[in-house]
């Protein structure tokens, strides 16, 4: 069943949409094992909803669903007997809010993931949450961030933001966790100069079993300088500082950064960023092209930096979906379905070097 219904409310334009899935699957290694595999058949049973809309001063994109399925924990079916526990029902989530609080000057955004995400990722896990392996786990995040922005006379515009993140898991061996973010941002990009001075600090609190206090701490104070040299070409360059005080089997935590790059636009529809520069873990090289089509878009990525594994657990990736009979999938309201298919070290090691190539094409 499929419904979508624009509703043109007086706070705005609205759509709303509904879906019902029912599904029959049949796997003949429901444990993942390499021996004495077992065969089940697994009832799927898969309500979802979509709220899409814009008003005066709050927009809202929701996309929501629940996995109800037939598998019921049984230690007898696997070799390994842990890995006949599992999950009857499979949240999934992906929300943004925003609020405009005072007009043109305070701001909140609010935004929650719940998803299914791999424990271990060198471990088998699955393409789907159908099956009795104990390698998945359910992530539940959730962010609050308000935000001001304001113009400083002619010279300059401020920016402050503040934001809190929670992060729940399923599997006691995953990490929960609360990180608290501030930002603040001086710039300006209004002739063929530019500036910008940018400052960062964050806190991650690790809620661990062993109750003992652990927290990591990151801290950055960076100066960008732009020279528009003509309508195709910029060049830009920065210089900063990271204080960092986290747990590390690297001697080198913390020091000085910089960067150099250049973009090109040929037109309006084609971007090309190049950079490269260096952090205290290494070289920084990074480069983004985009480029727009009518109907598609083509992106692609690649970058030397640092990220926390709990960011990695709700990363999405939009990915071409392609049902059994070849029709692309679409969410309620005929958008491109963002998919994740994550992986989460169960080892607490918040740190990773994370490269991305990604093309997106819809």
């Amino acid at each position: 069943a499929l419904w979508v219904l624009p509703l043109n409310l007086q706070a705005g334009d609205w759509q709303t949409g509904a879906n019902l899935n029912v599904s029959e699957v049949y796997t003949d290694n429901v444990c993942l094992e390499a021996q004495n595999t077992s065969a089940e058949s697994i009832t799927t049973l898969t309500p979802s909803v979509a709220i899409k809309g814009e008003g005066r001063r709050v927009s809202l994109d929701m996309d929501a669903a629940l996995e109800l399925n037939s598998l019921k924990s049984d230690g007898s079916i696997c070799r390994e007997s842990e890995r006949g526990e599992r999950d009857s029902s499979n949240p999934r989530l992906r929300a943004d809010a925003g609020l405009e609080l005072l007009k043109n000057f305070l701001f909140v955004d609010l935004s929650s993931r719940v998803q299914q995400n791999t424990v271990d990722p060198f471990r088998s896990g699955g393409d789907s949450s159908l099956n009795r392996s104990d390698n998945i786990n359910t992530t539940y995040d959730y962010q609050a961030s308000p935000y001001l922005t304001a113009k400083l006379g002619d010279w300059a515009r401020l920016n402050l933001r503040y934001s809190f993140n929670g992060q729940k898991n399923s599997r006691d061996s995953v990490d929960d966790s609360d990180r608290q973010t501030l930002t603040a941002s001086l710039k300006d990009s209004s002739g063929r100069f530019s500036w910008s001075l940018d400052a960062n600090q964050q806190q991650v609190d690790y809620n661990q079993q062993s109750n003992e206090n652990i927290d990591d701490k990151l801290a950055s104070a960076n100066l960008t300088l732009g020279y528009q040299v003509d309508r195709l070409w910029q060049l830009n360059a920065s210089s900063g500082q990271d204080f960092n005080d986290y747990t590390s089997v690297d001697d080198e935590i913390d020091g000085q950064r910089w960067r150099a790059g250049l973009r090109w636009t040929p037109n309006l529809r084609t971007e090309l960023n190049l950079g490269f520069g260096n952090r205290f873990f290494g070289n920084t090289p990074e480069l983004t092209f985009t480029h727009h089509r009518r109907r598609s878009e083509i992106s692609v990525n690649y970058a030397h930096t640092l990220v926390y594994t709990r960011d990695l657990r709700i990363d999405e990736v939009l990915l071409p979906v392609l049902d059994s009979s070849g029709t692309p999938l679409q969410s309620q309201l005929g958008e491109p379905v963002f998919i994740a298919f994550n992986q989460t070290l169960a080892l607490f090691n918040p740190f990773g070097f994370w490269v991305k190539l990604l093309i997106i094409s819809s």
